[in-house]
């Protein structure tokens, strides 16, 4: 009996020295750094840790001085210099701190000039800055080699840094504009202007999305950009609800010392590529750069096939006879009355009216073919005043506004005999509208 107990005390000895063996074992081929999660608490209700952008200095393999003491992690500098988003994200990481890296070390690797890592350190003379966690950074652009980005800083103020790809295929910082520590820290920083293309291009299409009618005025050469192209830019912008694409929206097509071009890609709501716009730009006699050419088929052809439907005509801008681009406000079959979507587009012209106080604007009415010559003459002249009374009501001066009823003279669009019914329903549409010429 006591040799039965003896043998059973031993077997359940073994087991539970075996398990313990099997369960430090286990514990020890956890992965380094492991931590177990609590299954009481589901992952997926956990808010998501903000991301932070690749470490850009090798912390697996730092290097060792004679008597085997190991140094901090060496500067990366061909990881650094492999794209223009790795250089971007490197300099944010300076700015935060996220790395054991100063700008010196940018400056002895020529990744940055002295006087670009002086610009850094003016920024950084009271400690690392803060940028906004939601969009640290944005992509501004490119231009005859340069990309550029703008830093988003916690308080508001804002930064730009060029890049540019050397002929070795590295990249460096070109140019820095930084605030300063003390526009940082006491939260009154403000925006960064350039003068060069590029920065007007962007402080352009940015004014152009926010309908500011005064600085798009501003940044455009009167003489060659009509005030209807810029009610027209607005409204497109503000009814289509468009915004500037996340990856490099503004791409320069040409560039020299007098001239350049640039492609501006757009979004929709959904973020979806949805059109895109062209702008010319010269330098004047003064040496500043102004936008001399906005180029809008792509975008109103995007807008049409957004908002066009059966028998609702959308494209606020068309080509004018005597030169030039005219407000167009299209109307119901019969009707003589004005959508919320044409009054909301006739306050943004009435601002723009105001905003020039010498000009004036003719109102031109017309319908489509259906009916007799003396009714829509009748029915034109009536849209016309109707367009004319929105106006007033915001502010305009009447004798600044002539009206005229063009009846079905002089349509937009014909059809021949046999055209379909679809088709003549369109052109119809198209015909029944009031055009307002803001340049004469």
């Amino acid at each position: 009996m006591n040799q039965k107990s003896t043998i059973i005390a031993f077997v359940i000895s073994f087991i539970v020295v075996g398990s313990l063996v099997a369960l430090f074992t286990w514990k020890r081929a956890e992965p380094k750094g492991y931590i177990p999660i609590p299954t009481s608490q589901p992952v997926e209700n956990e808010e998501p840790p903000r991301v932070l952008p690749q470490p850009v200095v090798d912390v697996d393999n730092p290097s060792k001085q004679d008597d085997g003491k190991v140094n901090a992690p060496r500067f990366e500098s061909a990881r650094i210099q492999k794209s223009s988003s790795n250089l971007i994200h490197a300099l944010m990481r300076v700015l935060e701190g996220g790395e054991a890296m100063t700008t010196e070390d940018f400056v002895a690797h020529s990744i940055m000039s002295e006087e670009a890592a002086a610009e850094f350190n003016k920024a950084l003379s009271k400690g690392h800055v803060p940028l906004n966690p939601g969009t640290p950074v944005t992509e501004i652009g490119s231009d005859n080699g340069k990309v550029r980005y703008l830093l988003n800083f916690r308080n508001g103020a804002k930064g730009i840094v060029d890049l540019v790809q050397g002929k070795d295929g590295k990249w460096v910082v070109s140019d820095v504009n930084l605030p300063s520590a003390e526009e940082l820290q006491d939260g009154k920083g403000g925006g960064i202007a350039l003068s060069d293309p590029l920065g007007v291009a962007y402080d352009f299409v940015r004014a152009s999305l926010k309908a500011d009618y005064r600085m798009v005025r501003k940044l455009s050469d009167p003489e060659k950009v009509s005030d209807a192209t810029i009610a027209g830019l607005c409204i497109l912008f503000e009814d289509g609800n468009y915004h500037l694409r996340q990856k490099m929206p503004i791409r320069g097509m040409f560039s020299n010392t007098s001239n350049a071009g640039f492609l501006v890609y757009l979004a929709n709501p959904q973020g979806d590529a949805s059109g895109n716009m062209g702008l010319t730009m010269q330098k004047n006699s003064s040496g500043k750069w102004m936008v001399t050419e906005v180029a809008l088929d792509s975008l109103l052809d995007d807008y049409a096939k957004r908002f066009s439907d059966g028998d609702s005509v959308y494209f606020p801008l068309v080509k004018n006879p005597k030169g030039g681009d005219s407000i167009a406000l299209f109307f119901g079959f019969n009707e003589d009355t004005l959508t919320p979507r044409s009054v909301r587009q006739l306050e943004i012209v009435a601002e723009v009216i105001m905003m020039e106080g010498n000009k004036k604007l003719e109102i031109s009415g017309h319908t489509d073919d259906v009916g007799s010559d003396a009714y829509n003459n009748s029915l034109s002249e009536r849209r016309a005043l109707a367009v004319k009374k929105i106006l007033v009501e915001r502010g305009v001066s009447p004798d600044k506004i002539s009206t005229k009823g063009f009846g079905k003279s002089h349509p937009r669009r014909t059809y021949s005999p046999g055209t379909d019914i679809r088709t003549i329903d369109e052109v119809r549409s198209e015909n029944r509208r009031a055009e307002m010429y803001l340049d004469f």
